[in-house]
């Protein structure tokens, strides 16, 4: 048995490449030559500690041969366990500490300060990065999606006539936009980020880093991920949508795009640092969703909302996206003539638009909102975040 379990830790270290560290007790030959460094122990005190072959020149220097025919590893135990404290005796040990003694210089005792706050936070930053780049899951998986996802974005929608029908394309394709960066985005931190409690309770109790230090580092290890992915997705349909050929409305649906990203991936954040696990967050965030892109003025025009649900916009970033991405994108000169034909310049539509403000404002929308929309977003990500972290001091406290 201890044969089979060593054999499978090597091949964990070989193939994975990783350390593997273990404790055993009284090997056989085989299973000693599996191992590749060894550390023996003599009355709390490291007796060696090196690959498992220099050991015999080891203690071959010290005097101790190892007969033919005999268990290495047992006769290391029995050598370190028959004569403790024996090296005190030893000539080696009496010439060993004459060279100490003589390299020996006075020096004031100085006592050794942890970490300070920037270097803690750097390193919990590291191994957050580290962490997403080796999952697979996360990284290659979310962008592969995104691809696929921006090319049958594009291809459904595909280069939209200028008409009547064209505008309800456009509207749908726009929303699309932000449903997928939320969906995706919210779900998938709710996926990964419940098994970090566990670690960051002991770690937190064993005094080793603060709530604040793990709380940043892991949001800022995620906002890379959450904005390069929602920016393929721009990048992938953008001209397959033929969106407006210009520099400065690209990057203005993109950056609405990455900000709502944000947004979402704050709310998921929070929902997972104060919901109790992962079935009490997702059952949260499915109808906080729905509420949200009910409101967000695809399915309901926002300025025809009953004034007893009207308010619940204000709270959804599904409104202030899309509200910036309909003037990002109708606020240009190229829908100055929108044509009033439908089903393919057949038929006229019975209400007309006959340009992009009109679009805009048939949706109840402003275009002087476009950068008011962007700062409510960054205060609402800030915000959110803050209740995150609240909750999550809490809960770290009460989990001790």
């Amino acid at each position: 048995m201890a044969m089979i379990v060593v054999k499978r830790l090597e091949a964990m270290a070989a193939e994975q490449g990783k350390t593997i560290i273990c404790t055993i007790h009284q090997p056989s030959s085989e299973v000693f030559e599996l191992f590749d460094r060894v550390v023996f122990l003599s009355q709390g005190r490291v007796a060696f500690h090196g690959a498992t072959d220099e050991a015999i020149y080891f203690f071959s220097d010290c005097g101790h041969l190892i007969p033919d025919h005999t268990n290495p590893a047992d006769f290391y135990i029995d050598t370190l366990a028959i004569w403790p404290g024996k090296f005190g005796k030893h000539r080696y040990n009496e010439a060993l500490q004459q060279k100490i003694e003589i390299g020996r210089t006075p020096r004031k005792l100085v006592s050794h300060r942890g970490a300070n706050y920037l270097q803690v936070l750097i390193g919990l930053f590291v191994r957050y990065i580290k962490d997403n780049m080796r999952n697979p899951s996360i990284m290659r998986a979310k962008f592969v999606q995104k691809i696929v996802m921006g090319f049958f974005l594009g291809s459904l929608y595909f280069r939209p006539i200028n008409d009547q029908d064209g505008i309800a394309n456009l509207k749908g394709a726009l929303f699309y936009y932000l449903a997928e960066v939320t969906y995706a985005t919210i779900f998938g931190i709710q996926t990964y980020l419940p098994s970090d409690f566990p670690l960051l309770t002991r770690e937190y109790h064993d005094k080793i880093y603060p709530v604040s230090a793990y709380f940043i580092a892991r949001v800022l290890s995620y906002m890379p991920i959450f904005s390069v992915d929602g920016m393929i997705l721009v990048v992938v349909s953008y001209f397959m949508l033929d969106l407006p050929a210009s520099a400065a409305q690209f990057f203005r649906i993109l950056f609405t795009v990455v900000l709502v990203e944000w947004n979402v991936s704050s709310l998921g954040v929070c929902i997972c640092s104060i919901a109790p696990n992962y079935a009490v967050a997702v059952s949260v965030t499915g109808p906080v969703l729905t509420v949200f892109s009910m409101t967000g003025g695809l399915f309901t025009n926002v300025g025809a909302m009953p004034s007893y649900i009207g308010w619940v916009q204000y709270l959804s970033w599904f409104r202030y996206g899309y509200e910036s991405l309909v003037i990002s994108n109708w606020d240009y000169p190229k829908y100055d003539n929108i044509s009033c034909t439908i089903k393919k310049g057949k038929e006229l539509a019975p209400f007309c638009m006959h340009n992009g403000t009109e679009v805009i404002e048939s949706l109840s929308f402003s275009v002087h909102n476009m950068y008011f929309n962007w700062v409510v977003m960054l205060c609402f990500t800030l915000f959110i975040y803050c209740i995150g972290y609240c909750g999550l001091v809490f809960r770290a406290i009460r989990n001790r």
